[in-house]
């Protein structure tokens, strides 16, 4: 009674349920589901807005899967460009070390300069030191120590 009640107030009618049972059956047998409706309406919509041209329609699918394939190709050649801005931006910050390293170098030299010890002083002190190490039978290395 309650339904009987509930389906005259939505103006509900027998034959429109035996038509949604039979649109039920027809989704079922497509492997659908009621919950697949708006997305199927959304299909008719706009096969109805081309005109129901299957070569219309074709050539649509064609162009999303052509800039779905694209928009892949796009995120790959992204994640590729960012690896590289972080091998590129690793390799400035060893060359910036390094740059600093010989800044420092170069302003030890030019004090060394200033006083009259330059580049032909350090050469002749190097050559002294690896004399006195190879006869003295010491490393090159401890011998710049001591």
């Amino acid at each position: 009674m309650e339904y009987e009640e509930a389906l005259l107030k939505k103006k509900v009618t027998i034959d429109m349920l035996q038509e949604f049972t039979h649109m039920q059956d027809t989704l079922i047998e497509y492997d659908l589901s009621i919950e697949d409706t708006p997305n199927l309406v959304n299909a008719l919509n706009n096969a109805q807005q081309l005109g129901y041209d299957a070569n219309a329609i074709a050539d649509k699918i064609s162009t999303i899967e052509s800039l779905e394939e694209k928009e892949k190709e796009l995120k790959n050649n992204l994640m590729v460009s960012q690896d590289e801005l972080r091998i590129f931006k690793h390799a400035i910050s060893l060359i910036e070390q390094e740059i600093d390293k010989r800044q420092l170098t170069s302003a030890v030299y030019d004090k060394l300069q200033n006083t009259g010890f330059g580049l032909r002083e350090l050469i002749l002190w190097n050559n002294i030191i690896r004399e006195i190490a190879t006869s003295n039978n010491i490393d090159s290395s401890m011998a710049v120590k001591k």
